[in-house]
């Protein structure tokens, strides 16, 4: 699973945004039985119990990049790609 978190604009058949584009992105870095987040996700969840382990920075298509991190239980790294 992929989490990312932003604005979007909604019409009667349509949705578009930036937070759309990012949040595909970080889906297709999630491997099967894993869950990955973007910084924005992450930053969010600041102060839960949640662990997030550093994945790195990932190109996108507009503004920079896009910070990742996989929801971890703290003991073992995530499955590499």
């Amino acid at each position: 699973m992929g989490f990312h978190a932003g604005e979007v604009e909604t019409g009667p058949a349509w949705t578009t945004g930036l937070a759309i584009h990012l949040a595909a992105r970080v889906m297709a870095e999630a491997t099967a039985g894993g869950i990955v987040v973007s910084r924005t996700v992450r930053d969010l969840a600041s102060g839960s119990d949640i662990v997030f382990t550093a994945l790195g920075e990932r190109g996108s298509r507009g503004p920079g990049q896009v910070g990742l991190f996989a929801v971890t239980d703290g003991r073992s790294p995530p499955t590499p790609d």
